[in-house]
């Protein structure tokens, strides 16, 4: 699996971010609090559709917002795949090449 992009939306304290991740080694630096950790654990939900904080996943949703979603854009093998999952409710989309679920049960 390769990892290409990744983009939140008022998730922690990332209001609005998009990263790409070129092909190869890939490190992420910064001071303490600018949310590194949080990076991960975007590609974390994204993934597994669960957080690490206890409760619900609405902790994740920026202070202040009332929605939010992480999208993460891979690759498995040949094959381009999308998923984004949404903060404030179960909703979630997965593209597997030219196939789009949308049931979140069927997603995990």
């Amino acid at each position: 699996m390769r990892i290409r992009k990744l983009i939140t939306k008022n998730f922690c304290q990332h209001r609005e971010v998009e990263v790409e991740f070129p092909c190869g080694l890939i490190g992420v630096v910064g001071p303490n609090g600018a949310g590194k950790s949080n990076l991960m654990k975007a590609i974390r939900f994204a993934l597994l559709g669960d957080s690490s904080n206890v409760g619900n996943r609405k902790a994740d949703i920026s202070q202040g917002e009332t929605e939010g979603y992480v999208e993460l854009s891979f690759d498995v093998g040949d094959i381009p795949c999308r998923i984004k999952r949404h903060l404030h409710n179960s909703r979630c989309q997965l593209d597997i090449g030219n196939r789009t679920i949308n049931k979140a049960a069927e997603v995990a």
